[in-house]
């Protein structure tokens, strides 16, 4: 079984609404964060940029995918021996891109409305969401190489879209 412990404190559990607790990979320091802020986290001890990784779910999609930060989407399920593969590798690409990528974990059979609007069929499965909205998608498990790439192709060019003056 995945430990969902990579996807911050439930806010139930820390007593704020919306919130999630993340901790930074430097200092080791706990911060309080929204779900729903639209900028990316920061540590509270030592102000450097938090890997933001959550879980998704259906009262709380729309607001986490809105986001100024480029929105990866994983559904997965803990009886997916390739969900269970890929985890580690996400975590990485999380703290690599700290401040520029929110990974969002859909836990499919905990969510099954959320799979059926995004037309979920097999997991895992990794979305692409820019200002909230789909624009890529991928099946299965890449090689670690193969998501690597493909996630700094999608940071990059939301990086420089966003520092484009309108």
């Amino acid at each position: 079984m995945i430990d969902d412990s990579d996807c911050g404190t439930p806010a139930a559990e820390i007593g704020r609404a919306e919130a999630c607790s993340l901790q930074c990979p430097d200092c080791r320091f706990w911060s309080l964060w929204p779900i729903a802020a639209a900028e990316a986290p920061r540590c509270a001890g030592c102000s450097g940029p938090l890997p933001w990784i959550i879980r998704g779910t259906a009262a709380g999609f729309d607001a986490a995918i809105d986001t100024a930060v480029l929105a990866l989407v994983e559904f997965w399920a803990p009886w997916s021996g390739s969900s269970l593969s890929l985890a580690p590798q996400l975590q990485r690409l999380a703290a690599r891109h700290a401040g520029r990528l929110k990974l969002i974990k859909v836990e499919i059979d905990q969510e099954p409305g959320l799979g059926i609007l995004h037309r979920v069929t097999g997991v895992p499965l990794l979305m692409i969401m820019v200002d909230g909205e789909e624009v890529d998608r991928r099946n299965g498990c890449p090689s670690e190489g193969q998501l690597t790439r493909w996630i700094d192709r999608w940071v990059t060019h939301q990086s420089r879209t966003a520092a484009t003056p309108e």
